[in-house]
């Protein structure tokens, strides 16, 4: 039998038992309710029990007659065929087909006349009729629900701003989210999610408040070199998502930009990703600037890419940077530095269930340092989380550097450190100053660093003074190791120090446990040059070749006081397994060891060599905490009060063979190449190698491992042409040396440079500049060191030769010769002039610089003109042609333009003709003409006068340094018109007008019996437009005029004929007879009419025009552009759904529920008819 989960997964609904589910379903009806903008009062069963006055019990039988299936209590299912509302609600883009399925099983009631369950009867047609109409009204809503209900984020829940899944805060699931197709709609702060996967083909800089739900949705910038998202000052931006796969922060395929930049404002990541960025530079994930505050809850920053040695693949932080849960994984840096976080002068804290794994720095990029975190004069604080999984050069875990007076400090409470394998150094943490930085360290709590793998200093590498390591309370390095092959590798299994003998870090054991690392030398700690300072905790548990426990090399100094504990340390392994503690590689270490206290334990083993009795400790103890590791030895204090290493003397045998090519040679004058002596009385053997050869450290090392445990050692430290063998023997011992062949190198590539100056030096140039080459003059006998630069200064004029030196490794290479020239005299080209243009400013005709002077003339000038310079060379050059005779060189400075005047104005004559018309505003700096004259006139201060109607042009004159100005043309109008009394008789239109003026006059109504004849001119100077025409034009002209309009006996024969054509004014139209008559004369009625349509692109045109006689008025007005919406040109301002698939099948049901509603009505009432 299904399960409920399994019969949803068919499409079988229920109403569920479950809580979540029920609480998700109806999340899906309140949807549909806030879209249609309404919320019903009953639910379903209470609505059905309310009609038909039946217990919410019985109402699921009804329902269970309906879908033609029987339910339990409390649970509605539907069949397969006939979806139900619930079914539609919960599946996306549901297409209307299903709706009408729906509507389908609701119409079943027609066949139902008891119910499944209970066996209760449903009675009366009465009661199906009304249950029909109540059904039809549901099915009709639910057809009419818009398909954008059922899109993708329509299921988008309320929520936590932490995405429901994380713990540690106060949850608050009532948050309300608002959803946007597009980053352009959010404007302001708020809560929103994104409905659909966002392009950008920009930076997205939200505004300050905004917390962003994802949503499963991915925000990809599709623009190259931007960042997907930039953080601007004193904004706060929140990323979460709620959704089981997150969404992203990322770029298109084939773009490269960064993920987040914040400048200097708040982020706050609780899930989602920012991954798949690729940048050529910092920071490709996330980039948090000086200013700035990221906070990670959650979420995760991945693969990520920094190219051209960009460093911070995953984040770049230089402001503060807080994480207290989510990853940082799977980045990859090519920089030096930071492969998960790259923390510059930043702070960066990690907590709870923070996690930075599988980060990677270029494995090629021998300066790389922090695969996990490279923290660079910042603060690190770890007080949680793990740091596992990442690998780089250095500090595969964590890298920390500082230089030039910077301090670095990395605090470690919590938390574990494993599992990364650096290349070179300090597979968990690596440290390195330049000597003048400092970097502090401190490891307390329960801080573990384990598993990690490196070449040296598996657990922890300290490099060069400035470094101090501090380890306390119950912090542990363990199980750690190293490995290689070569001389300077596996050493330091837990922690591993180099540095100079003069500038050495150091490291305090305050408490914790050093166990379980291994390696070649110093399984739990190798000390080249510095401090260990062991006040308590134990070293123990450690695998070395050479000294399981402490390795001690050339350290500045190693003080033991309290409960110190190295004991338990091997030498070796399996069977061969033997105690080897705290191994002192040079016999006069010492050990500081007055402050130790009972319970303080340390095994010790002497060096390969060291004279016995061998004192250890360099201070007086008054008790001996001391053992020796080897049964032949034992420990002591001595006469002195110091703690002594003694054995028991014996003759022993050592001999040593030459190398069998012959390569190296005894030297006869120190001991016996075969010698059988007491321990204490062995002579130091030295063996020389040939011209062609040297030891090598691998050919020492190889040496040292067979006389390891005998007593005899080799005395040279170093790569060498000749080797010491000395010691006290404990046994006997036969070796034979072998010897490596030196390097041959092919002669430099060099060549001679000229003296840059008379007196000065030539120049030997190579592009193999190195310190190891080295010069002479040919023919002499002396080399002298080239130098460590490009070029080396010399004396010219000579042949000199050049080779690679000789050294203990390398064979002097073959030589190459090059002559260095002497000094030969610049030639410079003729000089060339410049030419300017007046600008009130010195210039120079000749730019001197550095390869000419002035002889004679003018090289420097002001004003306007043409002037001759005489140019030589500079001193020690010379022309082209060898000599150095002053050359003339013309040059000039030519005048300015100047513009042409403003603020002139024209004063008409008096009258017409006259010439006394004037120019106003001119200067006696300026000049005028009638245009098209040729001469030119000066102006006075103020004004032209006695000008004539006309257009004249004013300019500037020219002066020096400037050129005549440009032109201004000035307007001088003509003179005013005489005025003229203009009488009309019969009529209207009398008046004084100007000359030329048109007027319009009108005759008077026609007496009784009369009717108009004509205009009559009857003195004066005037011309009338239409005589014959009661209303007309009169045009006055040159002199007062009289005007009348004469009337005539009106013709009782005459009828009148009206055009069918509307004649027509401003205000009215009519009917016109040809004897002047007007009939329907009526004023306009105007409409608008369009003539062009306007869009949303382009405006329209329209007008207005009489709906009777086609006058028309307020033509090409202007129709504006259509807006979202208007309703212009038949629009709708309707809401744009998207879906108008229901509209036909809402009216037919609209038509079939009103008619259902009336047959339920009348058909009681038809019935008590009949009965």
């Amino acid at each position: 039998m299904r399960t409920m989960k399994e019969k949803m997964h068919t499409e079988e609904l229920y109403l569920p038992d479950d809580d979540e589910i029920v609480r998700q379903q109806t999340a899906c009806l309140d949807l549909l309710y806030t879209f249609n903008q309404t919320r019903p009062m009953l639910s379903l069963s209470a609505t059905l029990a309310e009609h038909c006055g039946r217990s919410a019990t019985g109402t699921e039988s009804i329902i269970s007659k309906i879908t033609g299936s029987t339910c339990e209590p409390g649970r509605v299912s539907f069949h397969t065929e006939k979806r139900s509302i619930f079914s539609c609600i919960s599946r996306r883009k549901r297409c209307i087909s299903r709706r009408l399925h729906f509507f389908a099983a609701f119409c079943d009631i027609l066949d139902c006349g008891r119910s499944r369950e209970n066996g209760s009867i449903i009675g009366g047609m009465v009661m199906k009729k009304k249950m029909f109409a109540i059904l039809v009204s549901l099915a009709m809503t639910v057809c009419m629900l818009p398909t954008a209900v059922f899109a993708d984020g329509a299921t988008h829940q309320n929520h936590c701003v932490c995405g429901g899944a994380l713990e540690g805060h106060a949850h608050n699931t009532n948050v309300t989210w608002i959803g946007v197709s597009s980053l352009d709609e959010i404007t302001e702060r708020g809560n929103y999610y994104l409905k659909n996967n966002v392009e950008y083909n920009g930076t997205y800089k939200p505004a300050d408040g905004v917390v962003l739900c994802l949503n499963g949705k991915n925000i990809t910038c599709t623009a190259a070199n931007l960042s997907t998202v930039t953080v601007g000052a004193g904004r706060t931006f929140t990323i979460t998502d709620c959704q089981t796969v997150p969404g992203k922060i990322t770029h298109a395929s084939g773009k490269n930009g960064r993920g987040i930049t914040n400048e200097a404002g708040t982020v706050n990541l609780w899930r989602g990703s920012v991954c798949g960025n690729t940048l050529a530079g910092g920071g490709a994930g996330v980039f948090n600037g000086e200013k700035a505050y990221f906070n990670m809850y959650g979420g995760s920053i991945a693969d990520n890419t920094t190219t051209d040695y960009g460093q911070g693949a995953g984040v770049y932080n230089r402001g503060s940077f807080t994480m207290s849960g989510g990853a940082i994984e799977d980045n990859y840096a090519t920089g030096s530095g930071g492969g998960g976080i790259y923390n510059y002068k930043g702070t960066v804290t990690m907590s709870g269930t923070a996690v930075i794994r599988n980060n990677v720095i270029n494995p090629d990029n021998s300066s790389a340092s922090g695969g996990g975190i490279g923290n660079s004069a910042g603060t690190l604080i770890v007080n949680g989380g793990e740091i596992y999984g990442n690998s780089s050069d250095s500090g595969a875990g964590v890298g920390n550097s500082a230089y030039d007076g910077d301090n670095a400090v990395f605090t470690m409470r919590s938390g574990v450190i494993r599992d990364n394998e650096a290349g070179a150094v300090g597979g968990g943490i690596s440290s390195y100053t330049n000597g003048s930085g400092k970097v502090t360290i401190t490891l307390s709590g329960d801080a573990v660093i384990r598993n990690n793998k490196a070449k040296n200093g598996g657990g922890i590498s300290s490099s060069y003074g400035g470094v101090t390591v501090t380890m306390s309370e119950n912090a542990a390095i363990k199980d750690n190791s190293v490995s290689g092959t070569r001389y300077d590798q596996n050493s330091g299994g837990g922690v591993y120090f180099i540095a100079s003998s003069a500038n050495y870090p150091t490291f305090n054991m305050n408490g914790g446990t050093v166990s379980g690392n291994s390696a070649k030398r110093g399984g739990g700690f190798c000390v080249g040059y510095g401090a260990l300072n062991i006040r308590g905790g134990s070293v123990t548990g450690n695998t070395a070749s050479y000294g399981g426990g402490v390795y001690v090399n050339h350290a500045e100094t190693v003080t033991l006081s309290g409960k110190a504990n190295i004991t338990g340390n091997y030498d070796g392994t399996g069977a061969d397994k033997k105690n080897s503690n705290l191994y002192l590689n040079v016999s006069d270490l010492k050990i500081m060891a007055a402050g130790m206290t009972d319970g303080a334990e340390i095994g010790v083993t002497s060096p390969n060599g060291a004279s016995l009795p061998m004192t250890v400790t360099g201070d007086t103890v008054t008790k001996n905490y001391f053992v020796s590791d080897d049964a032949a030895y034992e420990t002591a204090i001595d006469l002195d009060g110091y703690v002594i290493l003694r054995t028991v003397t014996e003759k022993f045998t050592v001999k040593i063979n030459l190398p069998t090519d012959g390569s190296a040679s005894h030297v006869t004058t120190t001991g016996a190449l075969e010698q059988t002596v007491a321990t204490d009385s062995y002579r130091a053997v030295r063996v020389q190698a040939d011209d062609s050869h040297y030891f090598s450290n691998d050919n020492r090392h190889a040496l040292e491992a067979k006389l390891e445990g005998t007593g005899i050692y080799v005395a040279t430290v170093n790569e060498s042409e000749s080797l010491v063998i000395t010691g006290s023997p404990t046994k006997n011992v036969e070796v034979t040396l072998v010897t490596t062949a030196k390097r041959k190198h092919a002669a430099p590539r060099v060549w001679g440079q000229a003296p840059d100056t008379a007196d000065g030096n030539g120049y030997i140039n190579t592009n193999e500049g190195h310190y190891s080459l080295e010069y002479r003059r040919k023919g002499t006998e002396e080399w002298k060191n080239f130098g460590a630069l490009l070029w080396c200064a010399v004396e010219p004029g000579y042949t000199y030769e050049v080779r690679y030196k000789g050294s203990v490794t390398d064979m002097a290479s073959p030589i190459s010769e090059c002559y260095v020239p002497t000094y030969t005299i610049p030639k410079v080209a003729d000089p060339t002039p410049n030419n300017y243009v007046y600008d009130g400013q010195p210039h120079d005709g000749v730019a001197l610089g550095q390869d000419y002077a002035v002889s004679s003339g003018t090289n420097t000038a002001t004003d306007a003109g043409t002037y001759v310079v005489y140019i030589t060379t500079a001193d020690g050059k010379q022309w082209t042609d060898g000599t150095t005779t002053a050359k003339a060189v013309t040059w000039r400075i030519d005048a300015a333009d100047q513009d042409a005047p403003a603020g002139l104005t024209g004063v008409k004559p008096t009258t017409v003709g006259a010439n006394d018309g004037k120019i106003t505003g001119v200067t006696a700096a300026m000049e005028y003409r009638k245009t098209g004259a040729v001469q030119w006139i000066a102006c006075a201060d103020g004004e032209i006068t006695g000008l004539a109607a006309g257009s004249y042009e004013v300019r500037y004159k020219a002066v020096k340094n400037y050129n005549a100005g440009k032109a201004f043309t000035v307007t001088v109008p003509s003179g005013d018109k005489p005025i003229f009394v203009l009488t009309v008789l019969g009529g209207s239109g009398s008046g004084s007008y100007e000359q030329d003026t048109t007027v319009t006059v009108k005759a008077n109504a026609p007496a009784e019996g009369k009717v108009f004849d004509k205009w009559v001119i009857r003195s004066g100077d005037a011309t009338i437009a239409d005589a014959n025409s009661a209303t007309t034009t009169v045009t006055v002209k040159n002199a007062a005029s009289t005007v009348e309009a004469t009337y005539k006996d009106d013709d009782p024969t005459h009828m009148h004929s009206y055009e069918t054509k509307w004649s027509y004014d401003a205000e009215n139209h009519w009917h016109a007879c040809a004897c002047g008559d007007k009939a329907d004369l009526a004023a306009h009625t105007f409409v608008w009419k369009t003539d062009k349509a306007a869009t949303a692109t382009e405006t329209g045109l329209r007008h207005e025009e009489c709906s009777v006689c086609g006058a028309k008025r307020n033509e090409n007005t202007v129709i504006a552009k259509l807006s979202g919406g208007s309703t212009e040109n038949g629009n709708s301002t309707s809401p744009k759904t998207g879906d108008t698939c229901n509209m036909f099948l809402w009216i037919a049901l609209l038509f079939v529920s009103g008619g259902v509603v009336v047959g339920a009505t009348l058909a009681p009432k038809k019935k008590k008819c009949s009965e």
